[in-house]
């Protein structure tokens, strides 16, 4: 078992679906989720780069915290080889302090956020070695009332 308490062996993602890491967000499954990367992923969210698989599930971990009732939903998927497109809409309620990299803590707004992202990613041996994720900051930022704070 490693610590995040998965089998060494569990070493499948859904391929196409989206199922293992749609319901490792939706759950809150962080064993789930980090079943999912190969140790060394990279995933880039918002301009941030996280390395390797423990900096991915924490980064995830903050964002549930951020937004406990968080969920996505996958309208469309797109595979190519190895890589694999989706679109998805994200819900979830702002509810928690907002953790942003090199700034201050910004309070819960209570407010409730719906958009639509892109996420690219890369699989190898059914594994995620790369997680990119494309959104309007902006529109997110805005719909939580954090624009010219």
């Amino acid at each position: 078992m490693d610590s995040y308490g998965r089998s060494q062996t569990n070493k499948s993602c859904d391929r196409g679906d989206g199922g293992a890491v749609t319901a490792a967000v939706n759950t809150k499954d962080a064993a789930l989720l980090a079943s999912c990367f190969a140790e060394d992923a990279v995933s880039v969210n918002a301009g941030v780069v996280m390395r390797g698989r423990d900096a991915i599930v924490k980064d995830q971990v903050k964002e549930w915290e951020q937004f406990p009732d968080a969920s996505v939903s996958i309208l469309r998927a797109v595979v190519d080889g190895d890589t694999v497109a989706y679109e998805v809409t994200f819900r979830g309620t702002n509810t928690g302090p907002i953790r942003t990299p090199g700034r201050d803590v910004i309070p819960a707004t209570g407010r409730r956020a719906e958009f639509d992202m892109s996420i690219w990613l890369e699989l190898k041996d059914g594994l995620i070695t790369r997680d990119r994720r494309y959104y309007d900051q902006l529109a997110v930022l805005g719909g939580l009332g954090l624009l010219g704070r």
